[in-house]
């Protein structure tokens, strides 16, 4: 499958989002592939936690399998329940993986991205994930 063009798909937060597990982040892509690595933008455009900045990517792909880097240019972060932006630092890097059903013309993976914290002196790194799956617009 080619790649390059635009795309329309949706992130799932996972549990461990709690209030927001089950809901929908809706996002378009603009993708430029050569061989089998890509880059290009994803614009949040719909749903919860959207993020005002595009976000760059850059991935491979083989065969049927994908993976990708998606990182926005701002830190966004919740805390006491609201959306925070720290314009002098990116977000984190979040990294993408699935397969595509050629089939249906779809590609559908798992997201994660690691946060780290501190507690009584000890850095936890739990992970945050979800489901995500795109497909090409028409």
């Amino acid at each position: 499958m080619k790649l390059t063009g635009a795309w329309t798909g949706a992130i799932v937060y996972g549990k461990m989002y709690r209030n927001h597990a089950g809901k929908e982040l809706v996002f378009e892509m603009n993708i430029v592939q050569q061989d089998n690595l890509f880059k290009g933008e994803c614009f949040d455009i719909s749903g919860t936690g959207i993020n005002r900045d595009p976000a760059t990517i850059e991935g491979t792909l083989h065969e049927n399998r994908i993976s990708f880097i998606k990182q926005y240019p701002t830190l966004y972060y919740y805390k006491n329940g609201q959306t925070r932006i720290d314009s002098s630092k990116k977000g984190k890097e979040i990294k993408y993986e699935g397969v595509c059903d050629e089939d249906a013309q779809v590609f559908k993976g798992t997201w994660r991205y690691k946060n780290a914290y501190r507690f009584l002196w000890i850095f936890k790194i739990p992970s945050s994930s979800g489901k995500w799956e795109m497909r090409k617009s028409q």
